[in-house]
């Protein structure tokens, strides 16, 4: 299973991939990508990090989730608390979390995408 991180900042990078590490997944890593070239990554799951009012992630989710041809998952993660989740949410994300990351549970919710 292919699992891009995108966007994610240091603290929240060496977490995640703690978290996932493995597990068996084909994970990288990215910065500043935009729609098509995270298409060509063919990724399975995308995390990426940002605040509900960060519109460069919102225009993301909303795009990647209106385009019926491919089957993303996205997992977000947000700094704020329960309102900047279930904002994401609202956007279209399909799972939200909260820092600082917990591993046992990021890992979980992973796994509950597939």
């Amino acid at each position: 299973m292919r699992i891009l991180l995108l966007n994610l900042s240091a603290e929240s990078l060496l977490e995640a991939n703690n978290a996932l590490s493995g597990q068996g997944y084909e994970v990288s890593t990215e910065i500043g990508l935009n729609i098509d070239q995270v298409l060509a990554l063919t990724p399975e799951v995308l995390v990426t990090e940002a605040t509900a009012a960060d519109l460069t992630c919102a225009g993301l989710i909303s795009t990647l989730k209106s385009r019926t041809d491919i089957r993303l998952k996205i997992v977000t993660i947000v700094p704020g608390g329960a309102a900047d989740r279930a904002h994401l949410l609202d956007l279209g994300a399909d799972d939200a979390v909260s820092l600082p990351l917990d591993g046992q549970e990021f890992a979980a919710r992973i796994r509950a995408q597939f």
